[in-house]
């Protein structure tokens, strides 16, 4: 290696110690790029674990509101799915209204789970449609409409076609 290095002319010499420069000052930019970037996951891990504690600190804390704020529920008028589901059923049969119910969607998560359906109206009338707002309203915060949408009935303009988008929930019994 070395009689290769000598038998080199000077020129060759500087360029390949300027070739071994540059490679090693492209190499120090990448380890420097990359401990920068590491630096940056390390901090964030840091500030995490740091949130985390803070959490896990007041967790006495949080359970204690969740605990007063169930306690302020009346979980009698809460509805699961089928429930919501039944409560639509029953009152659109009791009032004689023309309806389809579409699939139940429940999500279920550690405190609460959460139902929804879309009821669609056919040929009602804007007292019937009223009167069933007013039901829901009675039923508030335990069953809330996320989406009304109302068109008239071609046929018959005193007669309307709504699609409504009921929401409950149901607290989870705790474990």
């Amino acid at each position: 290696m070395i009689r290769i290095i000598q038998s080199l002319s000077v020129r060759e010499r500087v360029m390949l110690f300027a070739f071994l420069v540059v490679c090693l000052l492209i190499w120090a930019s990448s380890l420097s790029k990359r401990w920068e970037a590491s630096g940056e996951v390390l901090r964030e891990a840091r500030k995490e674990v740091k949130q985390q504690e803070i959490w896990l600190k007041s967790e006495p804390l949080f359970q204690a509101q969740l605990e007063q704020t169930l306690s302020r529920l009346d979980t009698e008028k809460m509805l699961n799915g089928r429930e919501l589901t039944a409560f639509v059923d029953s009152y659109a049969r009791d009032h004689q209204l023309k309806h389809d119910i579409g699939a139940l969607k429940t999500k279920d998560g550690p405190v609460y789970s959460r139902s929804s359906i879309t009821v669609s109206f056919r040929n009602i009338s804007l007292e019937s449609l009223v009167a069933f707002q007013l039901e829901l309203e009675k039923q508030r915060p335990y069953i809330a409409m996320e989406g009304l949408a109302v068109s008239a009935n071609r046929a018959d303009p005193r007669l309307l076609n709504a699609r409504i988008s009921l929401t409950s929930l149901s607290v989870n019994p705790s474990s």
